[in-house]
């Protein structure tokens, strides 16, 4: 779903400043958190820990979605919000390409 809404376009760094709305407060710090572990496990070959570590950033990735307008129409908010999900999906592509998957 996340590859699927992500405007590739749209690059940059977070700006952590401007996330407001607790969803997206609360993926950020999973994501960063996420981050520090998959390196760790992935560098000690532990990689069913590094699936669990990515497997933790479903519930926030869902509240955010539940939360905010992905595309909303205040372009700032939208960079933000495909920022936040463009890492998620660059964690998940360190691990592995799912995209042979999709139809």
């Amino acid at each position: 779903r996340v590859s699927n809404i992500i405007d590739t376009k749209i690059t940059g760094e977070v700006n952590v400043a401007s996330l407001q709305i607790p969803a997206e407060k609360t993926l950020h710090q999973s994501i960063a958190r996420a981050q520090i572990d998959v390196a760790a496990n992935m560098q000690s070959k532990n990689y069913g820990a590094v699936l669990d570590c990515i497997g933790t950033l479903r519930q926030d990735v869902a509240a955010l979605f539940e939360a905010v307008m992905v595309n909303d129409p205040e372009p700032e908010l939208k960079k933000q919000r495909h920022l936040l999900l463009g890492q998620v999906r660059n964690l998940v592509e360190e691990i592995a390409d799912f995209s042979a998957f999709q139809a």
